[in-house]
């Protein structure tokens, strides 16, 4: 009888995300992905080409995730920087319950300590 080793020996590296890994194909593309934009791309493309182009440039678009941008597509990167300019410039409005009494303080400081505000006393 030979000595095949031990257990311990069989290893392998498993993907970061078991459940969620996809092959990649053309351009960094799941299966998924690339029939999601040929579907409308060849529709598009019996009826112009150049309607059949730009199906294809915006579905890659809107599927392809960038690493500049966050993990997300191009579409998803700028519908979020239009809700961030949209939104209020910072004002956070509290409002003023203070217990009663002479010790009745709120002090508002910044992440790094510094006082920005102080109510009451």
């Amino acid at each position: 009888m030979t000595d095949t080793g031990n257990v311990d020996d069989l290893s392998c590296e498993w993907p970061v995300d078991v459940l969620h890994y996809e092959t990649r194909y053309f351009l960094g593309l799941t299966l998924n992905e690339l029939i999601a934009i040929a579907i409308p791309t060849i529709g598009l493309l019996l009826v112009s080409p150049v309607l059949g182009v730009l199906a294809a440039l915006l579905g890659l678009l809107m599927v392809k995730r960038f690493d500049a941008l966050g993990e997300r597509s191009l579409l998803a990167h700028l519908v979020a920087r239009s809700l961030y300019a949209r939104r209020d410039s910072g004002t956070v409005t509290l409002p003023l319950i203070l217990p009663q009494g002479k010790e009745a303080e709120m002090i508002i400081t910044t992440w790094d300590g510094e006082e920005v505000m102080s109510i009451g006393e």
